[in-house]
């Protein structure tokens, strides 16, 4: 079920990076209890760098460590930008 798929490189924005994507996927009635219920089975959404940078020459290392702190580097307005361009609210209006 995972396939493989080009994405941008973080460093120089080029689309030459191949990673192999799973997706997240939530399937219901494949375990059995004892009562025979099934409950839901989850697989995680992962994904796997393959390669490093033609383009600009970085290696695997360096690519996936920046691909997994990607969270935690972007910066306030950078989110904010993000969930605005993906039109979600970014105010929150109570009436009292």
């Amino acid at each position: 079920m995972a396939e493989e798929r080009l994405t941008n490189c973080p460093f120089c924005k080029q689309l030459t990076i191949k990673v192999l994507h799973q997706p997240f996927v939530a399937r219901k009635g494949l375990t059995k209890s004892r009562f025979g219920a099934g409950g839901p089975v989850y697989t995680k959404e992962e994904t796997e760098v393959l390669s490093g940078c033609l383009e600009c020459g970085k290696s695997k290392d360096d690519v996936e460590k920046d691909l997994n702190s990607e969270g935690s580097t972007k910066s306030h307005e950078e989110r904010l930008k993000r969930l605005q361009d993906a039109g979600l609210p970014t105010k929150i209006v109570t009436n009292r």
